[in-house]
């Protein structure tokens, strides 16, 4: 080991562009190896080249796989073992090269095991999302509010492996980091100390695939949704706010697959007719949706960021979301979008009809620049990296 530089090992379930890339920013000033629980095959070259990755995923290659097909009960016992079988493999292998290390950033759901053993190393649990307990409670109040008898774990994204596993690891956890003033508030109101979470601000899009495209208006105003249809993502109060519009040629889209909570939802309420449900689309296709739209909403009831909002807004496309969504935080009010209370239709509407009547889909290249310094995670890695280098 370098006796210059500190030595860092990165843990990731995803191996995502952003943690590749800041990985890469890191070893301007460390020594750094990237471990992660996706496929090699799947990783983009440019990363591959220039980076020690490491990737332990036999098994939870199987797992990703078979994850889509969950909603049949017998896949979904195969599957819980095939990710308990991951997890152990990944917390082995840190376990025997935790003397290697002196930083350990470990994408949340990953430090259970190691972190105990690494009591004279930092430990950082880098948390993509709210306090998973805000997240629950969240849910069951919306889940009794919309009368849906089905239970959490069936419909939930973290099992009850994962969301055990988190819970030990913020109570052994340094430092907690995440990406939006939403999540740092869940775990302030979970009663955590507020110098052990920390918000790095910056978080971003790939300007390669989203940027302003020809856009011209068609006498339609047509919403979008781009994300999976569930309760939790606030797709109920969204359908609720498009029957208050009073705007002539409205349509609205929604972009993802159906959950099953979703499924229970649609039983009880009949669909206007300019409400479409459609397949998802392919990410880096995702663009002309946005290029040929008026407006994104993205009604989450929780998030600690969403994506879809930095890149709709890169395209030049307002947003309308909420105060629970991480990324309200790059909205500017009456410029790029307006930012709602969470579950009320009724704001959602409001704002939806100022941007129909001060015409803010027309901005395209202004709403676009609102966000320029997001681009590629740069601003996101550098404020990452110099947090890295107080310790």
């Amino acid at each position: 080991m370098s006796k210059n530089k500190k030595k860092i090992l990165q843990a990731t379930v995803f191996a995502l562009p952003f943690s590749l890339k800041l990985n890469k920013k890191l070893r301007d000033n460390f020594i750094t190896d990237y471990l992660t629980m996706y496929p090699e095959f799947k990783i983009d070259n440019k990363y591959k080249k220039n980076l020690s990755i490491k990737s332990i995923s036999f098994f939870s290659t199987l797992y990703f796989f078979l994850f889509r097909f969950q909603k049949y009960r017998f896949i979904k016992k195969i599957n819980t073992l095939l990710q308990k079988i991951s997890y152990s493999r990944i917390d082995n292998y840190m376990k025997s090269v935790k003397s290697n290390y002196d930083i350990f950033i470990l994408q949340a759901t990953l430090g259970k095991e190691i972190t105990p053993l690494i009591k004279d190393k930092i430990k950082l649990i880098d948390k993509l999302s709210a306090h998973v307990e805000i997240e629950r409670s969240i849910s069951r109040k919306e889940f009794t509010f919309r009368n849906i008898k089905l239970p959490l774990n069936e419909v939930f994204s973290a099992n009850e492996f994962e969301h055990n596993r988190e819970l030990e690891e913020y109570k052994i956890a340094d430092r907690i980091l995440v990406q939006s003033n939403f999540a740092y508030k869940s775990f302030i109101d979970m009663g955590f100390d507020k110098n052990k979470i920390k918000i790095i601000k910056g978080f971003g899009y790939d300007s390669n695939n989203f940027y302003p495209l020809d856009y011209k208006y068609k006498n339609l105003f047509t919403i979008i949704y781009v994300g999976r249809i569930t309760l939790n993502k606030g797709v109920a109060y969204l359908i609720e706010a498009f029957e208050k519009l009073e705007i002539p040629n409205k349509k609205l889209k929604l972009f993802g697959i159906i959950s099953k909570d979703f499924t229970e939802y649609l039983k009880n309420i009949k669909l206007n007719d300019n409400i479409e449900i459609l397949n998802p689309v392919k990410h880096k296709d995702l663009k002309y949706v946005y290029s040929s739209s008026e407006v994104l909403v993205q009604p989450s009831l929780f998030d600690g960021w969403s994506m879809v909002v930095t890149e709709a807004l890169a395209c030049g496309c307002p947003v309308v979301t909420t105060s629970n969504t991480g990324a309200s935080d790059v909205i500017i009010k009456g410029i790029n979008g307006y930012v709602s209370p969470v579950m009320n239709s009724e704001s959602l509407a409001s704002n939806l009809n100022k941007i129909y009547l001060d015409k803010l889909y027309l901005e395209r290249n202004n709403i676009s620049k609102t966000v320029e310094k997001y681009k590629d995670w740069d601003l996101y890695c550098s404020n990452y990296k110099e947090l890295i280098e107080t310790f």
